[in-house]
């Protein structure tokens, strides 16, 4: 079985024809909330890989991705 990783920008353009379209920033928000792994690639321009299944496993998940409104 072949893990397939790919870049944020090839992620959302993966889920946004499927039940659960994100955009790249949600995607690397949920990375850096710890929400979604993901493998930093040190390069001069520096790029966060996901794997398939870890991407479609918190795109289906609904409390992974919640939306919080701040109160005054």
């Amino acid at each position: 079985m072949k893990i397939k990783a790919m870049t944020l920008q090839e992620a959302e353009t993966f889920l946004k024809d499927g039940e659960h379209p994100f955009s790249a920033a949600t995607i690397r928000r949920a990375i850096m909330d710890g929400k979604l792994r993901a493998n930093l690639v040190r390069t001069a321009a520096p790029y966060y890989t996901v794997i398939e299944d870890d991407l479609l496993e918190w795109a289906s998940d609904p409390d992974m991705h919640k939306t919080v409104h701040k109160t005054d």
